[in-house]
């Protein structure tokens, strides 16, 4: 069986880790959740959603450097954790650039239209 490379694993991770949190933050999940003893996705802030993307990257990164064989030394150890953080950081810019700078473009435009002339009366 083929592995990936490092930059394939990073696009790859990137996208779970955005689907993931994507997924968690939605109405429907949160109210699936609501109905377990223990909701803990309800307690993360939006705000926060960015940091638990950098720690996703890194955990699923290490998850497969751990099956992969690749966490001998710590060098390794540390070069997956910065590629788990790298993977966070593009589902991060995927997320806005996807789903954020849209909305931010339609905001400015209307805010910076002129606003419509007075109507001119005739004599």
């Amino acid at each position: 069986m083929k592995t990936l490379t490092d930059s394939q694993n990073i696009a790859l991770i990137a996208v779970v880790v955005g689907a993931l949190v994507k997924t968690l933050s939605t109405e429907k999940v949160s109210a699936l959740l609501d109905k377990l003893p223990v909701s803990f996705v309800n307690r993360i802030p939006k705000f926060a959603l960015p940091w638990v993307s950098l720690a996703l990257g890194v955990a699923l990164m290490a998850l497969d450097a751990k099956l992969n064989g690749g966490l001998a030394t710590w060098k390794q150890a540390f070069a997956t954790a910065l590629q788990g953080a790298i993977a966070g950081g593009f589902a991060i810019a995927g997320h806005e650039a996807v789903f954020k700078a849209p909305a931010r473009i339609k905001e400015h435009r209307a805010s910076s239209m002129p606003p419509p002339a007075p109507p001119v009366s005739k004599l």
